[in-house]
Order: C-alpha cells, then sequence, then structure tokens
C-alpha cells in the first residue's frame, strides 16, 4: 500500500498555519499576519521563543519546527529565508508530504513561497499573506513563472489524488518544453477538464504523455498515464460480531478491485451504530487513515430509496440493510455499486456530493 494513504488524512477543517517571529518588529509582523490569515478563516497561531510581545511559546526553534512539519499545513518564517531553510532542512521530505513554508522578512518588504509551492500551497500562502501585510510575493516554481499549467495545482483545486509523481513531473518538463499532453476525464461534465484548455493540454485518449481522471488506476489511455484519483467515495460496510480483521479488510480490498476503484479514492467508511466498536472496522480504518461513522438504524430507514433487502439484517441491526443505506447516510449522491456479499461482510459504495 502506498505510504502516503497511510499518512493520516487530515478532517476536512480550516487549513492550519502556524507563524514564528524572531524579533520585536517581526512579533508584530507576526500577530498582524494572523489576524489577516484568521479574516480568510485559516487556523493561524503566532509564536516566539520565549513568548516575547504576547505571542504563544515556541520553545528550541528545532524542535517547533518539527512539530509543524507533523502538524500545520503552512509554516511561516519571519526573518532571515536563512533561518528557515536550516530550521526545515532535518524534516523535508518531499512536494507530496511537506508542508507548505514561506518566509518573509521583518519589514515585509519580500514574501517568499520556499517549500511545497503547488501541492503544499506555498504559492497561495504566499501571495495571501503578500497581500496582508503589503510585500511583494515572491515566487519561483517554473510552471508559474512561465505561465504553464501545473497538473498538481489543477489536481489539488478539485480534490483529485496524484498517484504516480514521475508521471506528473513528466508531464510539467513536457509543457514546460512547449510541448503537449493528453487528457481526459471519465466524468463528463461533474469532473471536467479545464476550460478553456491551457496552452500544450489536448483533450484526447491516446499518445506518448497525458492525465486520466479515473477511479481505476489500470485506466492507461496514454503510455504514460498520469492518474488524477476523485476522493469521493464512501463505503458502507457490514459485518457480523466479532468478525476477524483481516477477513473484513480482505473483503473490502476485493470489493474495490472488482468494481476498478482505487482505494485513494475512498472518502470515508460508513455503518450502522451497532457497529461503532467493532474491532475489524476500527482496525481497517485506522490502517488506511479514513474517517468513520456511524448512524443510528432508525436514521438509516429513514432514507428513501431502492435498497436491497435482508430479514436477518434487520432483526440483528433494526434495518433491513446496512452497507447501502450507510453510504448513502455519509453523504452519498448515488450508489456505485450495490451490496456484495462476502464470507461475514457486506460492502456498498456511493458517490459523494462533496469533494
Amino acid at each position: 500500500m502506498n505510504s502516503g494513504l497511510q499518512k493520516k488524512r487530515k478532517a476536512e477543517s480550516a487549513v492550519k498555519i502556524r507563524v514564528i517571529a524572531f524579533t520585536a518588529k517581526g512579533r508584530l509582523l507576526a500577530v498582524r499576519l494572523t489576524e489577516g490569515l484568521r479574516a480568510l478563516g485559516q487556523e493561524a497561531e503566532a509564536y516566539a521563543k520565549q513568548g516575547e510581545g504576547g505571542l504563544a511559546e515556541s520553545g528550541p526553534l528545532s524542535e517547533w519546527t518539527k512539530a509543524a512539519f507533523l502538524d500545520a499545513d503552512g509554516i511561516i518564517f519571519v526573518g532571515a529565508c536563512g533561518i528557515a531553510v536550516r530550521a526545515c532542512a532535518p524534516y523535508v521530505k518531499d512536494k507530496f508530504h511537506d508542508p507548505a513554508v514561506i518566509g518573509i522578512d521583518d519589514c515585509a518588504k519580500f514574501c517568499i513561497s520556499l517549500l511545497s509551492g503547488h501541492v503544499g500551497g506555498a504559492n497561495r500562502l504566499a501571495l495571501e499573506a503578500a497581500e496582508i501585510c503589503g510585500a511583494t510575493p515572491v515566487v519561483t516554481t517554473a510552471t508559474d513563472v512561465n505561465g504553464r499549467f501545473a497538473v498538481d495545482v489543477w489536481a489539488k483545486e478539485n480534490g483529485l489524488q496524484i498517484v504516480e509523481r514521475a508521471a506528473a513531473k513528466k508531464i510539467s518538463s513536457v509543457l514546460l518544453e512547449g510541448g503537449s499532453v493528453g487528457a481526459c476525464t471519465r466524468f463528463g461534465q461533474e469532473i471536467s477538464l479545464p476550460f478553456p484548455l491551457p496552452d500544450g493540454l489536448e483533450e484526447r485518449e491516446s499518445g506518448e504523455t497525458g492525465f486520466c481522471v479515473t477511479l481505476d488506476e489500470t485506466d492507461s489511455p496514454f503510455r504514460e498515464t498520469l492518474h488524477l484519483v476523485p476522493r469521493r467515495v464512501i463505503l458502507g460496510i457490514g459485518c457480523r460480531k466479532d468478525t476477524p480483521p483481516e477477513m473484513l479488510e480482505t473483503a473490502v480490498l476485493k470489493a474495490l478491485e472488482e468494481e476498478k476503484i482505487s482505494l485513494r479514492a475512498v472518502q470515508a467508511v460508513c455503518s450502522v451504530d451497532l457497529k461503532a466498536r467493532e474491532k475489524a472496522l476500527l482496525m481497517f480504518c485506522e490502517k488506511y487513515s479514513l474517517p468513520f461513522t456511524t448512524y443510528s438504524s432508525e436514521r438509516l430507514a429513514e432514507l428513501e430509496g431502492d435498497f436491497s433487502a435482508s430479514e436477518f439484517v434487520k432483526k440483528i441491526t433494526g434495518v433491513e440493510n446496512v452497507c447501502e443505506r450507510s453510504a448513502m447516510a455519509g453523504g452519498g449522491e448515488r450508489l456505485l455499486f450495490r451490496k456484495k456479499k462476502y464470507p461475514s461482510v457486506t460492502v456498498a459504495a456511493s458517490w459523494s456530493r462533496k469533494k
């Protein structure tokens, strides 16, 4: 399993920004930044080493930076870029995991996107911070300075998971060299391609290099295909009491494989509240970092629609179908597949209304 899937997925919430300053002037700017970011709906907190200026206490810079890398979506260093570079260096992994990092001098002349400009959102954060404090934003990513389409930015904006990192880099490289790449989507207008198509992007389903918006990671219309997977699938799962965790995991993964749905597409897992403490379900969701929600049998029974029915299931749970109804209760717009039965486990999936 891809390690990115096992990394804890952040709950849908405000972007978490951590700001640190080192001088009296910088601390005043940090306060201004956090107030401005909060006004934009983001969760922002300002720090100083010993809590000077009424800011939160950061403690040693190395430890603060380490914690911010694990906890925050974005980090702002108010001070010299050299400080930011040295503080971040031990914790840098790659642009798919690192938080956004920007640096602002304490006179607010320049606001520089330093790390994770596209996927992490540092370029956007730099523009927002620059507007708040009146600085000049500095963005150096090649696609931005050359005015080319950035597939990783577009994917993030549309809630799409990037599967092949090398292919994403290849697409950027081809576009920067003035070449063309193909693009296609399996979702019609529901997830449409950029309009109008940027220079170098061609809507087609063949050729050397391109990207495909799909739930199926084996769907490869190009010789080198970048799969962009929408995280819009809600799983509804039912199981017998004390089902072995490995049995449930095998059943769920088999259901997804049979329906050609990537695990990356799964947004959440839902079930009836009778299963709120079911070990197999809890272990599966913890392993794959998926939120788990349960609903009362009354709530499930209220849902309108055509669902499979089982008197045995109704006798045990109070509702005649758990998996299909749970998948829809979790925010489903329509069922992607109906109840699939495996030993001790049933699985269904819906397409979420929200990305």
